[in-house]
């Protein structure tokens, strides 16, 4: 004979498998996690400081019937935004999917480490320079700029919408180092060169990890973001073909 407690813990299971069945037919993802799953280690890393697995895994489904078009960017203006060569900047959204952001913010998964703004170089050089320096010039002009990106260009070059709340301390500054007029200008320096030597200004690009959101499940995931990092000069030698550091 069954015991009694076995019988309950026989219908505890079928109430479970039709709870299952429920959510199934109604196009949601049951969250079958247990709470020591999702035991994390806290990371030193600013770009990795985020309370979850690993950064390949999916940090929250908002819900699995969005329409995945409206999590695409589309009709930017790119004006309003940073734009060089590949990595596109946009501080501003038209269509910015406030409700799924919202929703993943509010569930604070993510750290306070990971918001905030990267520091600018050139506040930082201005308390730590030498008097005897101050008169010094760069070879290339440039731009120092923190960007909030709500759209940005990632490494697929696919453009996805990045996690920004509308308050600073849930808001992701980066530090952007742009040429100035613009890329390939010639160095400052160029009149002083011989004719066999070509010197220009090139746009240097670095990655960023940062926190978009996944179009088709509206997922809070990482990826890598081009960035515009630097503006070096570069120069070439008329018998080589390629310009050099």
């Amino acid at each position: 004979m069954v015991s009694i407690s076995h019988q309950q813990r026989l219908l505890a299971l079928s109430r479970m498998l039709i709870l299952f069945q429920f959510y199934v037919a109604l196009g949601l993802k049951p969250n079958l996690f247990t709470e020591s799953q999702l035991q994390y280690t806290p990371r030193t890393d600013r770009n990795l400081a985020i309370t979850f697995l690993t950064p390949a895994t999916p940090l929250h489904t908002v819900s699995t019937r969005i329409n995945s078009k409206r999590l695409i960017p589309q009709d930017i203006d790119i004006s309003k935004c940073l734009m060089k060569r590949n990595s596109l900047l946009c501080n501003e959204a038209s269509n910015y999917p406030w409700r799924e952001v919202q929703k993943i913010l509010s569930l604070k998964i993510l750290s306070l480490e990971y918001f905030g703004n990267d520091s600018l170089s050139s506040s930082d050089l201005k308390t730590n320079i030498k008097s005897n320096e101050i008169n010094e010039h760069q070879f290339c002009k440039f731009v120092e700029t923190i960007q909030v990106p709500k759209i940005a260009r990632n490494k697929d070059l696919d453009l996805r919408y990045i996690i920004q709340g509308d308050t600073p301390d849930t808001q992701r500054g980066i530090r952007t180092e742009a040429c100035l007029p613009k890329p390939n200008d010639e160095c400052a320096f160029a009149s002083y060169l011989p004719p066999s030597v070509t010197v220009r200004c090139v746009q240097k690009f670095m990655m960023k990890r940062l926190v978009a959101l996944e179009p088709l499940t509206g997922d809070a995931y990482f990826d890598d973001f081009l960035i515009p990092s630097c503006c070096v000069c570069m120069y070439q030698s008329k018998d080589e073909g390629d310009y050099e550091d």
